[in-house]
């Protein structure tokens, strides 16, 4: 029998969606104004702006039926507060450690655990998930059933409990962020979100397991009908494993907890596994490509499912977003250029212009190996290419220094022309690049690097630059190409 109170709800919660805001109305709960400052949950992460409503909603189910949970997130937020405005942490900041700061997350994990982990709470939203479950999972009768990747309905309302703890959970763990020095903002969900699914599987790690295997099998999938993806990223040390642990990571601190009551979580899970899939095999591949294996029920797939894709697609990756800003950063300090020797470079090279179109492709190709070019800034890129000539210069190279070092003139005309002389194509040294390339060769005739840098010698530059025309070019180019 149903004892929650699930109608004619008390409104302890609101939401603005225009400042991102979840609003927790303690000043009216307790009865007092001095206390609203209190009120306001900041949600700064973009994964979580489409759900404010759904939160609400689950919070305002929770506080129905449990006000006395709201001391707990109040005295909780109080809490916080006074921790950051310590003076250890606002005027010794800059000198915290990386230990530190793991340190300082482990604390909030820890007391975060006692919040979440409250009996009542858990009986209110076992009873809530319970209540309102009306589909049945182990009435499909399929003609082979794969018990390892079965999501059962005993498995799926523990996903369904786990989802909705999160989203009651998440105003707090975003204030916390919002004012934290946390480096891996991921992590923290992870950890919190894979300790709630355990909560809601007898303590067990059978669900977590059903997931990672389910993950494992969608993209074990693609190893024959996408073998050319495969061969291409064995190039860029990507394997299947890493994919594994990315998606099913990515579905722990990010996408379980979209899922809502009375939802078949496989269905869901399947449409994302199968769309992150194909957008990872797509966004940063050279070529237009298509699977050999198409999903059979695209189709069916519905108009929440559809838009819940584009959410996630369009979602930042955080993790890999940190690695990429770290790595840039720690290769620009490597070359350690002074201030000034910056400086004279944009003024007396660069002409107080952003890099060109030929500094940008020969920058991102020699470093495109260990970070996103994308994610860096003008001076960043400017730092780059100072790099890449100077490493050049110590390796003995000389035309494609002058080429990085000379301005287009923008009042000529360009044609592009890539077609690679007999000549190069008999050489020792293409004939090695075209080995480095064989598993992807397809790739690399389609859109020969070659053919592409060999091309820049149609452009017109303010300083005469013959030596574009000339063998010594050719061969330096494809030496560039035999070091990265």
């Amino acid at each position: 029998m149903n004892n929650l109170k699930m109608d004619n709800l008390i409104q302890y919660t609101d939401y603005d969606d225009k400042n991102n805001l979840i609003i927790i109305k303690f000043d009216e709960i307790f009865d007092r104004k001095n206390i609203s400052h209190h009120n306001k949950y900041e949600i700064k992460l973009r994964k979580f702006y489409n759900m404010l409503s759904l939160i609400t909603n689950d919070v305002n189910i929770i506080l129905n039926n449990y006000i006395e949970y709201s001391i707990k997130l109040l005295n909780f937020r109080i809490k916080t507060r006074r921790f950051f405005n310590e003076e250890f942490y606002s005027q010794e900041v800059d000198n915290l450690s990386d230990d530190d700061i793991k340190k300082l997350d482990k604390i909030f994990v820890n007391d975060l655990s006692e919040i979440y982990r409250d009996p009542k709470l858990i009986s209110i939203i076992d009873e809530y998930i319970e209540s309102t479950y009306t589909i049945s999972l182990d009435s499909i009768i399929t003609k082979k059933i794969n018990i390892d990747l079965q999501v059962t309905d005993k498995v799926n309302k523990s996903i369904l409990k786990a989802a909705m703890m999160m989203r009651v959970i998440t105003p707090i763990i975003c204030d916390y962020l919002d004012n934290a020095l946390s480096y891996n903002k991921r992590s923290i969900f992870f950890k919190i979100n894979t300790d709630i699914i355990k909560i809601f599987s007898d303590g067990k790690e059978n669900v977590l397991n059903k997931l990672e295997k389910i993950v494992s099998s969608r993209i074990y999938q693609t190893r024959y009908s996408d073998t050319v993806i495969w061969n291409y990223y064995k190039l860029l040390s990507i394997d299947i494993n890493s994919l594994i642990l990315e998606i099913y990571n990515n579905i722990i601190d990010s996408i379980i907890c979209k899922i809502m009551p009375n939802q078949s979580s496989i269905k869901y899970l399947d449409v994302v596994i199968r769309k992150k899939i194909s957008y990872k095999f797509q966004i940063n591949f050279p070529i237009s490509y298509k699977s050999l294996k198409r999903g059979q029920d695209d189709d069916e797939i519905d108009e929440k499912d559809k838009m819940e894709i584009v959410m996630f697609n369009s979602e930042i990756d955080e993790g890999n977003q940190l690695i990429n800003l770290n790595t840039i950063k720690q290769i620009c300090k490597k070359f350690n250029f002074s201030e000034t020797e910056i400086n004279d470079f944009k003024i007396n090279i660069l002409k107080n212009k952003n890099l060109n179109e030929i500094q940008n492709y020969f920058v991102q190709l020699y470093f495109g190996n260990k970070f996103n070019y994308t994610y860096c800034n003008y001076n960043q890129k400017v730092i780059l290419l100072m790099g890449l000539i100077k490493e050049l210069t110590d390796k003995g190279f000389n035309y494609i220094i002058k080429l990085l070092k000379s301005t287009i003139n923008r009042d000529t005309f360009y044609i592009s022309k890539r077609k690679i002389s007999n000549k190069v194509l008999n050489s020792n040294e293409f004939k090695k690049l075209n080995e480095k390339y064989i598993p992807v060769l397809d790739i690399f005739v389609k859109d020969n690097p070659v053919a592409k840098i060999l091309s820049f010698k149609n452009y017109k530059f303010d300083n005469k630059l013959d030596i574009l025309d000339t063998d010594s070019y050719t061969m330096e180019v494809i030496k560039f190409l035999n070091i990265i």
